[in-house]
């Protein structure tokens, strides 16, 4: 179950398009719809956060956000994961932020939730590789399940969190999937269609990246 869960979420961290190849994606009329309505998602950070937020790099499916005095946040990374469904494919929007430094271990912590119509409570677990965590991780664990920041999490019923730490790339990175912001191309009759994100929604999405960050590194 918890290999399941690890490959499951290496993949959501790192696809930008339906089969990791730019070049065929980007030839498919449903995901040029699918970037202009991501463009369209960070035009509303822009707008929700005027000088905070600037979008300076916009490659396809994904847009990266410079962000200005916004503590250990200094970019936000916009893309899309895409999901096949029944007569429809849904663009799933990952809010994402790295955090760069140097730990002894791997880790990886994402949110479990309990409740199947309604969320009534939301905890964070381990999958790290280790079967036993070190100190630090019981201690970023521990301070990742603090009433504060569990919930925010459940207030803005977010799909998934994901905390995972890369002894490779030498950095923490955040995941917030979000059903908000995503858009969905249905087939009969073809039409793209997007859940726009509330201006408050984008206020508490970036809040809780900076606390999530805030933990890995101070704790």
């Amino acid at each position: 179950m918890n290999i399941v869960r690890k490959q499951k979420s290496y993949r959501e961290l790192n696809l930008t398009d339906m089969d990791g190849k730019h070049k065929k994606i980007s030839e498919h009329r449903m995901n040029q719809k699918a970037d202009c309505k991501l463009t369209e998602v960070a035009k509303l950070f822009e707008t929700t956060l005027p000088g905070y937020c600037v979008a300076n790099i916009s490659p396809f499916l994904s847009k990266i956000l410079q962000m200005n005095k916004c503590g250990p946040v200094e970019k936000i990374h916009l893309l899309y994961d895409v999901e096949n469904r029944f007569a429809a494919i849904s663009y799933n929007l990952l809010i994402q932020t790295n955090y760069h430094c140097k730990e002894t271990e791997e880790y990886q912590f994402e949110v479990q939730y309990k409740g199947i119509l309604q969320v009534h409570s939301a905890k964070f677990v381990s999958y790290s590789k280790t079967a036993v965590m070190d100190e630090r991780g019981q201690k970023i664990l521990n301070t990742l399940n603090e009433p504060i920041i569990l919930n925010k999490i459940c207030k803005l019923n977010l799909m998934q969190v994901l905390v995972v730490y890369s002894e490779r790339n030498q950095c923490w990175k955040v995941s917030l999937k979000s059903l908000s912001g995503s858009s969905t191309w249905i087939l009969i009759p073809p039409v793209m269609n997007l859940i726009q994100p509330e201006r408050q929604e984008i206020f508490e999405w970036v809040e809780l990246l900076q606390m999530l960050v805030s933990v890995v590194s101070t704790v």
